[in-house]
């Protein structure tokens, strides 16, 4: 059995957890070809999938502002 936990506070989830794509910052490496030595590092933000349990998303929702319909 695959046990997963949530991307924010690394809590083992459940059956009651949701996947949706947030965006994230995801930091690069400039590499070299000799020894793949890293020669600088930058951040960029990119479209990650994140596995997150109920405490998470409530608190992420509280975050945002209201959504009037």
């Amino acid at each position: 059995m695959i046990k997963r936990f949530c991307d924010i506070c690394g809590e083992e989830l459940g059956k009651d957890y949701y996947s949706v794509k947030l965006p994230r910052i995801v930091r690069c490496k400039i590499r070299g070809d000799k020894g793949d030595a890293a020669f600088g590092v930058f951040d960029t933000v990119g479209r990650i999938t994140t596995d997150i349990c109920a405490k998470c998303e409530y608190k992420l929702a509280m975050a945002l502002p209201v959504v009037e319909e």
